[in-house]
């Protein structure tokens, strides 16, 4: 059935949608558009005082959104509020677990409801001006540095009175000893480290400003923190530390509190014993996130941190073998055959010149040996080509079935045809059997019942006929399907395909099944039956 187009007549007004039109006067300037009143009441009319409640709490969101996103880090998962519940749920923040316990014993919090008993070290009423100014005013920092300039000093006097210790390297390891070795003289010798009493080299606190030291105040406040993204703060800190390691100074190591871990440097001189005393800690336990979370420790979150990274990664381990497992699985149960795909490693594709040989012994075989071919005697290449051509120059399909070869081959050989299929004219291209094509297919004989023939006759009446639904269930090198026409449709268009069978009385329980299979899988319909109309091998 064709579909006719219908044609616009050359007088005729297409047919478009009607044009809405407003009927406006227009003037000198042209057309005027009116607006309508009740747009005109609704531009005038003021939003609500819910709408710009609304308005303005989305503003704040989106605001507050984005002050959190700035300390979002993409690289590190746990830098994000997110990770936050994920450290507070497990046994390091669970005041009734075993690991909490071992926690709890290293912190130095007394009761949370205890008020401190000792006075501040240095009474806010000492100050003079306003409170939160006295860190950033040089003369209330100079009086906080002489405030705890003695406290330093015995501070370093606990270090230089500890306990002396030389190390040694006995057997690869390394002990300490009250007694230094000769190497330990010596170098002491070398180096003059002073005692207590006597003046230490190196950058010492006597008013002598060294020659390269930075003129550059320091302010300690977080707002004026040091940016080490800005190429000129990165110039200028390279340049202050070559100028400031010149001026160092020689340590006495040799302390029981230095390898311990006791001593801390001081950053100008020495080292020394901290001495930070015993303060309780009081905690404001009216403030509802106190209460709550007192309890908590950066140990019990890294430790519920780490449970819960490990579970991650448990779990997605268990998720990788399951998915290993399913596809092993899968290898080993077969997926079921395809029943149209064919048993013989074939794959269909249109005929070429180098196909001549194998097609000239399909050909043969059968115009000798059987009856369903019309040919008498031996053909030869000039009759497959001329076949060929014909099929080319009436622009109807030619199809072989080549055997796959396994893996890329650089052999030139023709490839192995197992069977070809092809249409060819009923009467010819200008009689009135322009629309009807006989359809042939002939398979190798060792080549039988492999499901080749099935493959070749549903890609030829796919060629053939339009409307069919091809089984497929095969491999087809489409790659020439644009200059042969091997398209569904093909290039001609074709009403009647029609099987010619020859046989003889002997062959026809076998042509019995053959045309009930036309039937049942392809729907052809036997027209009719001429009897005696051949004749081959003395047979009618």
């Amino acid at each position: 059935m064709t579909q006719q187009i219908p044609r616009q007549k050359p007088n005729e007004t297409p047919n478009r949608p009607a044009a809405v039109k407003n009927h406006v006067p227009e003037d000198d300037d042209g057309p005027q558009i009116e607006t309508p009143s009740s747009v005109q009441k609704i531009a005038k009319k003021a939003p609500s005082k819910e709408a710009l409640d609304e308005l303005k709490r989305l503003q704040e969101e989106i605001v507050l959104q984005a002050h959190l996103n700035r300390y979002r880090d993409p690289e590190n998962d746990t830098a994000n509020p997110e990770s936050l519940a994920k450290c507070r749920d497990g046994p390091g923040t669970d005041p009734r677990s075993a690991v909490y316990e071992s926690i709890a014993r290293c912190r130095l919090a007394a009761n949370p409801n205890e008020t401190s008993s000792e006075p501040r070290s240095l009474p806010e009423d000492e100050f003079e001006g306003d409170v939160d100014d006295r860190y950033f005013v040089d003369d209330i920092r100079y009086r906080v540095q002489k405030f705890f300039a003695a406290r330093f000093d015995a501070q370093r006097e606990a270090y230089h009175n500890s306990v002396s210790v030389y190390p040694a390297i006995v057997d690869g390891q390394i002990f300490l000893s009250r007694y230094p070795s000769p190497e330990h003289d010596s170098l002491q010798t070398q180096k003059r480290i002073p005692s207590n009493d006597e003046p230490q080299a190196g950058n010492q606190d006597d008013g002598h400003t060294p020659e390269h030291r930075s003129r550059v105040k320091w302010e300690d406040r977080w707002e004026m923190r040091a940016f080490s993204t800005h190429e000129g703060f990165l110039d200028w800190f390279r340049y202050w530390l070559e100028m400031e390691t010149d001026d160092n100074c020689n340590l006495d190591i040799y302390h029981q509190a230095f390898f311990d871990g006791t001593a801390h440097t001081d950053g100008i001189r020495s080292l020394f014993i901290v001495d930070l005393g015993d303060v309780p800690t009081r905690l404001d336990m009216t403030d509802e996130a106190t209460r709550l979370h007192h309890h908590e420790t950066a140990e019990g979150y890294c430790h519920n941190l780490a449970l819960h990274m490990k579970a991650a990664e448990e779990e997605a381990r268990i998720r990788r073998k399951q998915a290993r497992d399913a596809f092993i699985e899968g290898l080993k149960v077969c997926s079921p055959k395809d029943p149209n795909s064919p048993r013989a490693n074939v794959y269909l594709r249109c005929v070429e010149d180098g196909d001549i040989p194998g097609l000239l012994m399909i050909l043969n075989w059968y115009g000798q040996r059987s009856n369903l071919s019309s040919s008498l005697g031996t053909l030869d290449e000039q009759y497959v080509r001329q076949r060929i051509e014909d099929s080319r120059r009436a622009r109807l399909p030619f199809i072989v079935a080549a055997e796959r070869r396994r893996g890329p081959s650089d052999d030139d050989t023709p490839e192995k045809i197992l069977g070809y299929a092809l249409a060819t004219d009923s009467l010819g291209p200008q009689t009135t059997g322009r629309y009807t094509v006989e359809l042939e297919i002939y398979i190798k004989p060792d080549q039988k019942r492999r499901g080749i023939g099935k493959c070749l006759l549903d890609k030829l009446i796919e060629v053939c006929d339009a409307t069919y639904v091809p089984k497929r269930g095969f491999f087809y090198d489409a790659g020439c399907d644009d200059k042969t026409g091997l398209y569904p449709g093909g290039s001609r268009t074709l009403k009647r395909l029609v099987f010619s069978i020859s046989y003889s009385v002997s062959e026809r329980s076998q042509i019995k099944w053959l045309i009930d299979w036309l039937k049942r899988e392809y729907h052809f319909e036997q027209q009719g039956v001429l009897k005696g109309a051949r004749v081959k091998s003395e047979r009618l």
